[in-house]
């Protein structure tokens, strides 16, 4: 198993290819489903082993093959990838270009860049090079450049390996016979080889490596052991915990656990430093947090965010210096890209905080829940027929080809505008179905019954299937999930259940706190648009939010030159738009599309908004100038982002990048404040599975929601507000929000002064 950093499957396989394909009396066949792979067919010495259909019916794929099946060589895949795309590895090609289109413009002019070369200088073109072919070409030629160099496989991955390494070792006899006792598999047991030869070097390796698992016999051997060791090494693969020390690979099984945790949880605290591969992992294997001094998954992330997978080559794993030298490794980079106080201040000590997160859950009513569910389905029954009525017809309404059919076939509605999917027929997302409201009462329903539906598959029938037998569900936060620094939650996304809608809100009323508890729900106030104000220095947005005016209010008047006791609730949203929308970038399209006005309206609004708050004008300028000398963006408190594109040469590649400079430091910052919030939290009221009077529940964006005491309440609630609002760095006032109740939803707000 090979991989490397930053670098995709068949980018390894490039790279491998590339450094054999020469060596004498070799042959390579990849076997592979990806026919991105034909590209680097060569003769017969490189050859690809495919499946067509099933297991029974494959394909070995030479030059010939290739040609055969595509009319060209492999040497013009990736011009035919960069013309007709792929939307299963998300490369878009040229707009209206096909397989049939993309074959003949390759055999007639050869790879992209000729092709570009020659349809612009020559006049006569073959008669099915129509000028709409040619259009579309001509105003696709960055997209058909950047694609193509999206399916080109790289062949230059940092993979240290001799040709010696991959010779078949043999069959690891003792390895698979434990599996198979422990699986009971006796037949297969005894079909295995008896003779020693079999074994593979790594099973011979391992034996020399003095491999022992750890139990309660031998606790004082290992105990001895590691009490020499400056720092223990965790890692954790499947259901073992591997404890690397000098000489001794020590693995614990999950069933012995329990016979050793508190012997090992008072040497793992007084170790007071012990390196982790994935430290929130072993920590709920164990069921107990300890001091760490690193972690791998976490610091790998810090130093690349734009890297959400984390694997370690299994020879490293295998050895303490293996782990212990790509730990060094890593905070050499740290220090070396000033990413110290992010990871030893803010993200290594939140992991024990997520870890009690986890490990406490939260309590759902499940008795709602099943009243919930019978009412949303009675509701979704009646939306089906009302839809039908409108229709005229029954029919699936979740088979997106029958509703297309409904929709601009029967019903005739306009498909100008309207996106298409991947088999070229009309779409009917929601984000289709948007831009069809008022034209027919159908859509207005179609839209509704899409929301009742989501969130009857993703909440109302999911949630309960996730409850313990606690009554608690346990989300799993991912510390490395995003780019910006925020954290995401899974099985299930407790962050994104809608709070603007009605059944949203209802959701959010099955989470309910313990008898005897109340929960308390602390959220920083417009967090976001308190920090553009603080970074841009704008006089106007620091003067509404010294004076604690409402900063929506305020956008509209300035923008729709009103009064600002004239700014009616419309003005009000759409000034929301406009805030929020400068803050992630947006330009007068897509405002446009989210305001539903033209495109000049919006480039009208956006140049007044600018105009009367021209310190954010700057700000994003800077920014993104910035961005593009130093290669990131980053945060008050030393958090990164890379940002590389900034310097493409593609247009609408470094636009994306300019859009995620722009919100960055923002998004990045409000996620430091609350990450730093909730440690020091876990530190003033010395959070643990032991402490019954404060538990805090969920992080979800801007809000932490905690389950406290009754009788404690009152006196925690400002103390949390206080440590919330803290924020010495910062001019402009940071405010937090407070609400208390018995549920989710229904929350009492709290003035606190």
């Amino acid at each position: 198993m090979y991989d490397a950093a930053g670098f995709e499957a068949d980018d390894i396989i490039g790279t491998l290819v590339k450094r054999f394909s020469k060596e004498k009396d070799l042959s390579i066949i990849i076997a592979s489903g990806d026919m991105d792979t034909l590209q680097l067919v060569e003769d017969k010495r490189v050859t690809v082993y495919t499946l067509r259909k099933g297991i029974d019916d494959t394909v070995f794929y030479n030059e010939e093959k290739v040609r055969e099946r595509f009319g060209f060589g492999p040497e013009y895949i990736i011009d035919f990838k960069g013309l007709k795309g792929d939307p299963s590895d998300n490369i878009i090609g040229v707009k209206g270009v096909g397989e049939k289109t993309a074959t003949q413009l390759i055999t007639q002019y050869g790879k992209i860049e000729d092709l570009y070369e020659k349809i612009k200088k020559e006049k006569k073109h073959p008669p099915w090079l129509t000028e709409r072919i040619k259009n579309l070409l001509l105003e696709n030629e960055e997209e058909a450049l950047f694609s193509k160099e999206l399916a080109t496989i790289r062949d230059d991955a940092p993979v240290k390996v001799a040709l010696d390494d991959l010779v078949y070792a043999g069959i690891p006899v003792d390895a698979v016979r434990e599996i198979f006792r422990k699986f009971h598999f006796p037949s297969l047991a005894a079909r295995l080889p008896a003779d020693a030869n079999f074994e593979s070097a790594h099973s011979r390796a391992a034996e020399e490596k003095n491999t022992t698992f750890l139990t309660q016999e031998n606790w004082i051997e290992f105990e001895a052991s590691a009490k020499k060791e400056d720092n223990l090494v965790l890692s954790k693969e499947g259901d073992r915990l591997v404890i690397a020390s000098e000489k001794v690979l020590f693995i614990l099984e999950k069933e012995r656990v329990a016979d050793i945790t508190e012997a090992l949880k008072k040497l793992l605290v007084e170790k007071q430093g012990t390196i982790c591969d994935d430290a929130k992992e072993i920590f709920h294997f164990l069921s107990f947090a300890f001091p760490i001094a690193h972690d791998l998954k976490i610091a790998s992330w810090v130093c690349d965010s734009e890297e959400r997978t984390f694997t370690i080559d299994p020879h490293a794993r295998s050895t303490k210096e293996g782990l212990k030298l790509l730990s060094r490794s890593l905070e050499s980079k740290i220090k070396k890209e000033k990413l110290t106080d992010i990871y030893y201040h803010f993200e290594l000590p939140l992991v024990p905080v997520l870890y009690l997160m986890e490990r406490e859950g939260i309590l759902v009513d499940t008795k709602k829940a099943i009243e919930l569910e019978a009412e949303v389905v009675k509701e979704m029954h009646a939306l089906e027929k009302d839809i039908w009525e409108k229709a005229g017809k029954k029919f699936d309404i979740n088979s997106p080809k029958q509703l297309s059919q409904i929709l601009f076939e029967d019903l005739k509605l306009p498909v100008k505008g309207i996106k298409k999917t991947s088999t070229r027929s009309t779409s009917t997302q929601i984000s289709e179905l948007q831009k069809l409201k008022g034209l027919h009462p159908i859509i207005d329903a179609l839209i509704e019954y899409r929301e009742v539906s989501k969130l009857y598959s993703t909440y109302i029938v999911a949630l309960p299937k996730l409850v313990g037998s606690d009554r608690r569900i346990h989300t799993t936060f991912n510390q490395t999930g995003t780019a910006t620094g925020r954290l995401s939650s899974a099985n299930p996304n407790l962050q994104n259940i809608p709070i603007r809608t009605e059944r949203g809100r209802m959701v959010r009323q099955l989470f309910i706190a313990r008898r005897g508890y109340e929960f308390v729900s602390c959220d920083y106030s417009q967090i976001e648009l308190r920090l553009a104000a603080e970074f841009s220095g704008d006089k106007k947005m620091i003067e509404t939010f010294r004076a604690g005016e409402d900063i929506h209010t305020r956008t509209a008047s300035e923008v729709f030159h009103v009064p600002r006791d004239k700014v009616t609730p419309n003005m009000r949203r759409g000034a929301k738009v406009i805030n929020f929308g400068i803050l992630y970038g947006m330009g007068a399209r897509a405002l446009a599309a989210s305001l539903g006005i033209s495109a000049s309206e919006a480039e009208e609004y956006l140049e007044a908004y600018f105009k009367e708050f021209p310190g954010v004008a700057a700000f994003r300028e800077k920014i993104i100038h910035d961005g593009r000398v130093s290669g990131y963006v980053s945060t008050p408190f030393g958090r990164k982002r890379y940002l590389p594109n900034l310097r493409s040469s593609f247009d609408f590649v470094r636009k994306e990048a300019e859009r995620m400079a722009i919100n960055a430091p923002i998004q990045g910052t409000e996620a430091d404040l609350v990450k730093r919030a909730m440690i020091e939290i876990y530190t003033a009221f010395k959070l643990s599975e032991e402490n019954e009077r404060i538990k805090l529940l969920l992080q979800v964006h801007d809000e932490l929601l905690f389950e406290i005491k009754k009788d404690c309440a009152d006196e925690y609630i400002p103390r949390i507000k206080k440590i919330m609002e803290h924020t010495p760095k910062f001019d402009i006032p940071i405010i937090v929000d407070i609400k208390r109740g018995h549920n989710w939803e229904n929350m009492k707000v709290l003035e606190i002064t």
